[in-house]
């Protein structure tokens, strides 16, 4: 870990181990062959330093899997990255339609909200029919 050249980078052991980077976090638990991943946390993570000095060179070198929807502030879609066995894959071509969770969370809550605004209008034109109705002698 030290090679990745990290200032700020802390390492800590109790149960297992937990390596942090501003709000980034990756923690492993023991078992029979050593350490294992357990959990990971990217947040803030600024020209994406800990996935791309950290993270990728650590499950590279220990040939383990990584799948990640990364997205910067700006950025309209996110990029992936997807590390097999220890090397990078190609990323599959992004079918018709929404791409990946993120765009099926976003599209739900489009729909959501779309069906919340149609609800509404409804209403509006329910109230004013009556209002009309009222009105009249």
């Amino acid at each position: 870990m030290e090679d990745a050249g990290l200032p700020g980078l802390r390492l800590s052991t109790h149960d297992g181990t937990e390596v942090t980077f501003g709000g980034s976090r990756l923690l492993f638990r023991k078992s029979a062959e050593g350490l294992q991943a357990e959990s990971l946390v990217v947040r803030d993570d600024p020209q994406a330093a800990f996935t791309l000095r950290l993270l990728a060179p650590l499950f590279q070198r220990h040939r383990g899997d990584l799948h990640l929807l990364l997205s910067w502030e700006g950025d309209a879609e996110p990029r992936e990255l997807r590390i097999v066995e220890g090397k990078a894959a190609p990323t599959p071509a992004a079918p018709p339609g929404p791409r990946g969770a993120l765009a099926t969370a976003e599209e739900k809550e489009i729909r959501r909200l779309l069906e919340e605004a149609r609800r509404h209008w409804e209403e509006y034109q329910r109230l004013k029919a009556e209002a009309g109705k009222s009105d009249a002698p």
